[in-house]
C-alpha cells in the first residue's frame, strides 16, 4: 500500500465540548446511512435523545473520525476493564467505497491504543463483540487488524426478534496494527 492519507483526525468527546444539536446530527446520519439498526443491534438507541443520554452517560469515551475535517463517523469505548476497554465503531455513508475505510480504520485504532498517560499506555487492547451473522462488519474489523478470538454462544440479542444469537469476539492490540 502506499503512503498512508494524512487528512484524518479524531476529535474526543468530553462535557460541554460539543453542541448537543452537532452530536444529534451524528445519530440522524447513522440512522440516514441505515447503519444504526446494525451499530445498535439491541434496538435500545433509536432516537436521537437517547443517544444524546447514552453518549453522556458515565463510562462512554465518544470519537468523532474525521476526513479532511468532515465527520466521517463515530466510535467509542466503554466497559473499561484494567488496560483494555469494548470498542464499538460506525462509518457513515460519505466514506464508503472511496478506498480510505480500512485505512481510517486502522488510523483510529492506532490513535486510540496510542493514548498514554503518565504511566504509559492507557489501553493495550480492544474488544469488540459482533453478531457473527454481520459478515461485512466481521470482515472490515479483519482488514483493520481485528482478530476473532471466539464465540459467544448467545452473545447479543437480536432487537428484532428479542432473541439472544451468537457473537464473535473481536480482539486487537497494537501489536495488531503493525
Amino acid at each position: 500500500m502506499g503512503e498512508q492519507y494524512t487528512g484524518y483526525g479524531l476529535v474526543p468527546y468530553y462535557d460541554g465540548n460539543l453542541a448537543d444539536a452537532f452530536l444529534a446530527l451524528l445519530f440522524e446520519q447513522m440512522k440516514e446511512d441505515g447503519s444504526d439498526s446494525q451499530v445498535f443491534f439491541e434496538r435500545e438507541i433509536t432516537t436521537a435523545e437517547k443517544w444524546l443520554e447514552f453518549v453522556k452517560s458515565p463510562g462512554v469515551h465518544l470519537f468523532i473520525p474525521t476526513c479532511d475535517g468532515v465527520p466521517v463517523g463515530v466510535c467509542w469505548l466503554d466497559r473499561l476493564q484494567e488496560r483494555w476497554a469494548q470498542f464499538h465503531f460506525c462509518l457513515f455513508k460519505n466514506i464508503w467505497g472511496h478506498g480510505r475505510s480500512v485505512e481510517l480504520g486502522r488510523w483510529v485504532l492506532n490513535r486510540i491504543l496510542s493514548m498514554k498517560d503518565e504511566d504509559g499506555y492507557l489501553l493495550d487492547m480492544l474488544v469488540g463483540v459482533l453478531p457473527t451473522r454481520h459478515r461485512l462488519a466481521l470482515r472490515y474489523v479483519k482488514k483493520c487488524g481485528g482478530k476473532a478470538s471466539g464465540v459467544l454462544p448467545l452473545g447479543v440479542v437480536n432487537g428484532d426478534t428479542g432473541q439472544s444469537e451468537e457473537a464473535t469476539i473481536i480482539t486487537l492490540t497494537r501489536e495488531d496494527l503493525k
